[in-house]
């Protein structure tokens, strides 16, 4: 949240000049501001993910955690430093599901294809 500080206040500021300003303008300002359409992606991806892993039993998230952790360093730091694009978290991800035991992809997979799935598409598209 304080990552995104500067950009809320050059919004609210920006938007508090304007003439026709009102309440519900500076909240959409600040709105997107807070969350651009990458963020709102990013968290729809980092959201899928989670609902993998909740999914997974303990020999499940060691296969998981093996199959992350044996990415090139760089792929993984970056997925977990929060400073990747959207289009990066996806690619990590996309490598991970590679790397899993095709028991795992596929609970990866049906996520994304189950009840969950058209959040993470709304997500993704940054709505």
């Amino acid at each position: 949240a304080l990552a995104r500080a500067p950009a809320l206040a050059r919004a609210l500021a920006d938007v508090m000049t304007a003439p026709a300003a009102t309440p519900r303008s500076a909240a959409l300002a600040g709105w997107r501001a807070v969350w651009p359409p990458d963020l709102l992606r990013q968290r729809a991806l980092h959201a899928y993910g989670l609902q993998v892993l909740l999914r997974l039993d303990g020999r499940g998230l060691q296969r998981f955690f093996a199959a992350f952790f044996d990415l090139p360093a760089p792929q993984w730091r970056a997925y977990l430093s929060g400073a990747a694009s959207s289009r990066e978290l996806a690619r990590v991800m996309l490598a991970v599901v590679r790397r899993l035991p095709p028991d795992l992809a596929w609970t990866a997979v049906r996520q994304a294809l189950g009840r969950e799935g058209p959040a993470l598409l709304r997500g993704l598209r940054g709505r």
